[in-house]
């Protein structure tokens, strides 16, 4: 009946599956928002994907997700990383980020490896 359903559900599943670890870093709600603002503003994004934050509104989507720094976030399918770019960073100190995706995204991950 709603063929795209089943695609947007999809969709928004795989987008973050969060699961916070057995140690959870404790930070205020500002310490967050600063540090996404801080990943989203990183020299490390491509200028394409930084065009598309007004659109997407990064900081507001993650914290709707309920992201903090001590999780471990499964993102399933990242196809160009415009996701993978902020919350790489964003969790590197304190959590865990793993990719489910093919080896053409693999090259894009080893590419800056600090990031």
């Amino acid at each position: 009946m709603f063929p795209t359903l089943p695609r947007l559900a999809l969709s928004l599943t795989a987008l973050l599956a969060l699961v916070p670890t057995a140690i959870a870093v404790p930070t205020e709600p500002q310490d967050t928002t600063a540090a996404l603002k801080a990943a989203v503003d990183g020299a490390w994004r491509s200028p394409p994907h930084k065009a598309r934050d007004i659109y997407r509104h990064p900081v507001e989507t993650l914290q709707f997700f309920g992201i903090q720094p001590g999780m471990t976030v499964i993102e399933l399918q990242p196809g160009a990383g415009w996701y993978t770019e902020i919350i790489a960073p964003f969790l590197y100190a304190h959590g865990h980020l793993m990719e489910a995706s093919g080896p053409k995204f693999a090259a894009t991950m080893k590419a800056d490896p600090a990031v």
